[in-house]
């Protein structure tokens, strides 16, 4: 076992022992390119929704500069091995009922963490 995949498995393994910090999401994915259909003329888009736990949390007020974070921003933090799609900018997380948009992701050095910002659209 590689020490990628090692870092990967404990780091999945560190979320489920934190379980009651996480949070019950939606992750949907845009698993395709639109296709414009023109006899209806309407554009339909391909999309896969999992299931996920995240670590959700605001952001210190030292990094709120109202340009790149606003201050109604979210972190999010999921085990890369708990979310089975590379994630996009175009997929969205949904909260409680809530759709927020997926504006920055970042990975620790590891490769095993995914972190991302959201933010209400």
């Amino acid at each position: 076992m590689s020490l990628s995949t090692e870092l990967k498995s404990l780091a999945s393994g560190v979320m489920g022992a934190v379980s009651g910090l996480t949070t019950a999401v939606t992750y949907t994915a845009h698993t395709a390119n639109p296709a414009y259909d023109p006899a209806t003329r309407t554009v339909t888009e391909s999309t896969a929704a999992y299931a996920v736990s995240m670590v959700l949390t605001s952001y210190e007020q030292r990094e709120i500069d109202n340009r790149s974070v606003m201050g109604t921003d979210i972190k999010a933090i999921i085990a890369q091995n708990d979310l089975t799609p590379t994630p996009t900018l175009k997929d969205t997380v949904t909260i409680a009922g809530v759709k927020h948009e997926i504006v920055n992701i970042g990975q620790d050095p590891a490769g095993a963490i995914w972190k991302f910002q959201l933010r209400k659209p």
